[in-house]
């Protein structure tokens, strides 16, 4: 293993670390009595600022100009709903399993490159969509007595971020990495900030220092990622992904008490082999 791969992996995983540190950090806030909303548009005040600072030091606005404010403007407004249905979720689902059914998004993924990029999947990948989302089933066990209607909400948030990828995949052609991640934090942080009044509480100072960790998690996760992605070939990298049902495990665990039942296992094992071999058959068709 050279060494530009050992770093890839090593920013991969330490980046899906952070952003699962951030979902569990946020689950405690939301736990402990501060709205979905709040959380979403006081950690955006911060990512905003300083990606303002960025943009400050580097070329100024300049930066930011766009031919297709419109689609950036609808591309967020259907991104938003993928922090806000996850984390509304977190209240009553545990972390473990809100993490395994998000990850329908790599099979939604799938389904949405052959609707709108007409690319071809074969009957391997198309298999691998299929048991995957059997995997999903087994994790949300829609027609058992146990069954808890918020985890539609995970699938909410699943197909906003879906939704999320695809314009971003649409419009990349014209608009940089940078324009698509700001017009998102700026458009979310907007929207949200503007619906606080309605959902604002008062917050003491543990949890004014868990939200600033929040935001540092955030950013930090983010930017692992972007640079594993960047530097590393992606068939390498994207499994690494998975490690996060492993972390939300640890998590739920540590903090809750969550130990998910033997079906969670059983599905998020078989959501996270049919992931990673959609992976494998996309970089090795």
């Amino acid at each position: 293993m050279n060494r530009q791969i050992f770093l890839g992996i090593v920013s991969m995983t330490a980046g899906i670390f952070c952003l699962s540190a951030m979902d569990a950090a946020v689950r405690w806030l939301i736990l402990d009595g501060i709205t979905a909303v709040q959380v979403i548009a006081m950690r955006g005040w911060i990512i905003f600022t300083v990606m303002m600072l960025w943009v400050w030091r580097r070329n100024g606005l300049v930066t930011l100009v766009t031919r297709r404010p419109w689609h950036h403007l609808l591309r967020a407004l259907l991104g938003m709903f993928a922090p806000l249905s996850f984390f509304i979720a977190l209240k009553t689902i545990p972390l473990a399993e809100a993490t395994a059914v998000f990850f329908c998004s790599v099979f939604l993924l799938t389904i949405g490159s052959v609707i709108f990029f007409k690319e071809r999947v074969g009957p391997h990948r198309w298999a691998a969509v299929i048991v995957g989302f059997t995997g999903v089933l087994i994790v949300t066990q829609p027609t058992s007595a146990t069954f808890q209607p918020e985890i539609l909400l995970v699938l909410l948030a699943s197909l906003a971020y879906t939704a999320l990828i695809l314009m971003g995949r649409w419009m990349s052609s014209t608009e940089s990495t940078f324009s698509l991640v700001f017009s998102f934090s700026a458009v979310s942080m907007i929207a949200f900030t503007l619906a606080l009044p309605w959902f604002y509480s008062s917050m003491t100072w543990p949890q004014i220092e868990v939200l600033a960790l929040v935001s540092m998690l955030a950013l930090t996760g983010h930017f692992l990622l972007t640079h594993a992605f960047m530097s590393t070939p992606i068939s390498i990298v994207a499994p690494f992904e998975y490690s996060a049902l492993a972390w939300a495990s640890v998590f739920g665990f540590l903090l809750w008490d969550d130990v998910p039942a033997l079906t969670t296992f059983i599905g998020i094992a078989i959501i996270v082999i049919s992931g990673c071999y959609i992976v494998w058959r996309e970089n090795h068709p």
